[in-house]
């Protein structure tokens, strides 16, 4: 038995075809006009965005970063965010600070036991560290200025004692301005 009004109901009485679960109101009649609704196609077309944005909502959300939270979906599970970061040591300054966020979504804690790099401009700060599984930590890095005109652009590999993720390659640049 079918309830009075529902649009399956209508549907039956006015001989019209249901085209699928999302385009229930919107559907083609046989009687009538034969009118077809201009916007039927843009149903489907819009579940992958929307799928899109609810995937970026969380990584934001959760993560504060889109990035991050792709990442966590590709099946990372020690991430440093960013990955690169961009620096400028202003005139009147020798040097300045920059900050990595390491995420441990393993279910161990996770061990910083330090950090190398060819660069002698690099000083980092806070190592070794342990972090909590499921916790956040934020790494510092002072940035020594090379000298006017020469530009940073050297990596920093940051060591671990996690068995999948030994070391996390990370980039510091700046502009040569200064």
């Amino acid at each position: 038995m079918q309830k009075r009004g529902s649009v399956k109901t209508v549907a039956a009485e006015t001989g019209a075809q249901l085209i699928g679960l999302s385009e229930l109101a919107l559907y083609e009649s046989n009687v009538g006009s034969h009118r077809i609704s201009r916007w039927i196609w843009l149903v489907p077309s819009l579940s992958p965005v929307i799928m899109l944005a609810a995937l970026a909502g969380w990584g934001l959300c959760s993560f504060g970063s889109v990035r991050v939270g792709f990442r966590v979906l590709s099946g990372e599970r020690v991430i440093v965010h960013p990955m690169v970061a961009t620096v400028e040591v202003p005139p009147s300054e020798l040097e300045t600070e920059t900050m990595f966020r390491v995420y441990n979504l393993t279910g161990v804690p996770l061990r910083l036991t330090g950090a190398e790099s060819h660069c002698t401009c690099f000083a980092p700060q806070g190592l070794p560290k342990t972090i909590p599984p499921g916790e956040t930590y934020t790494f510092h890095v002072v940035v020594r200025s090379k000298g006017r005109g020469i530009r940073i652009d050297d990596a920093l590999t940051l060591f671990t004692d996690h068995r999948g993720t030994q070391s996390l390659r990370l980039r510091v640049r700046g502009p040569a301005s200064w």
